[in-house]
């Protein structure tokens, strides 16, 4: 189920979060499998004046800590919007904080008026998205081979506890989709 994230999901106006996380209790307390959220930075209809919306990662986070059983994901993470790197440590973390939940959905970025908004180059997505999924993989395989190796945390989860098992389950819960 996917989030009331902006102002046009529903309210009329953009929920707080006392809503979001209401909906989300809601949504787990029912036995739903997973809850979405998307992550643009601005929102509206097509033609429309941009609307008010809130940041995917900051939700997730807030998400993971504050549910125990619902998987939890971006419909779909815009991969040229963030540092692969960094998008990769990013997920680490929250999938630690969610105790396993999260699924990374990654896409290729489709929405020009963000791109204008915030400066973010539009040319090439395609290719800056190829160029990301290797980036977050490889940062995903060298965590992994640091820890076989040393046996304890290295690059991207240093600053969080992270077992093997857990960067394999990360590493299988990547969902790419194209527009």
């Amino acid at each position: 189920m996917t989030l009331p994230f902006g102002a046009s999901d529903g309210p009329g106006r953009l929920p707080a979060w006392r809503e979001m996380h209401a909906f989300a209790t809601h949504a787990e307390a029912i036995g739903l499998d997973s809850l979405w959220v998307c992550d643009h930075f601005l929102s509206g209809p097509a033609r429309g004046p941009a609307e008010a919306i809130h940041e995917s990662w900051t939700i997730v986070a807030a998400l993971a800590a504050s549910t125990s059983t619902i998987e939890l994901g971006q419909l779909v993470m815009c991969a040229s919007f963030r540092s692969p790197a960094l998008l990769a440590k990013m997920a680490v973390t929250a999938d630690g904080v969610s105790g396993g939940r999260l699924v990374l959905g990654l896409g290729a970025g489709w929405h020009d008026p963000e791109y204008v908004a915030l400066r973010f180059p539009a040319d090439h997505r395609v290719a800056r998205f190829e160029e990301a999924l290797q980036i977050i993989a490889d940062e995903l395989a060298r965590a992994i081979d640091a820890y076989e190796r040393l046996g304890i945390d290295d690059l991207i989860v240093r600053l969080q506890p992270c077992t093997k098992p857990a960067l394999d389950r990360l590493t299988r819960a990547i969902k790419i989709r194209g527009h």
